[in-house]
């Protein structure tokens, strides 16, 4: 299983400075477009178990054919986690975005945090390889 990276920025980021932490540092490609998917955090369990099928063939596809990155909610639960399982061994990136507030495991990912971390901005961003 690849590391989960992350990257730490505020409302002032330069999203050209980002966009090189994930082209340069991180290498991903950039994309041909992007995917986005976003809905519930709570799901019906019986929407659950399609859900999950039709988005591990079809979201995989269709991000693989466009050169795709795709954008969902970074939660583990509801649409985004069935995104996240789908995409875990695509070859095109999945990307979560949440809230710093919201993120269950902020303390951990601040405990990486040792003076190296990449900057995207002056703007208080960082960019780590966590285990």
């Amino acid at each position: 299983q690849r590391p989960v990276r992350w990257v730490r920025c505020s409302v002032e980021s330069d999203p050209q400075n980002l966009m090189r932490v994930l082209t340069e540092k991180w290498e991903l490609n950039r994309p041909g477009a992007i995917i986005s998917v976003m809905g519930p955090v709570e799901i019906d369990s019986v929407f659950a178990v399609s859900a999950q099928q039709i988005l591990s063939k079809g979201l995989q596809g269709a991000s693989s054919r466009a050169s795709a990155w795709v954008i969902t909610g970074g939660a583990q639960t509801g649409v985004a986690g069935l995104v996240g399982k789908a995409m875990r061994d695509a070859e095109q990136p999945c990307i979560g975005l949440v809230s710093w507030e919201a993120l269950a495991e902020r303390q951990r990912l601040e405990a990486t945090l040792d003076g190296q971390a990449t900057r995207a901005s002056t703007a208080r961003a960082h960019a780590r390889d966590a285990e």
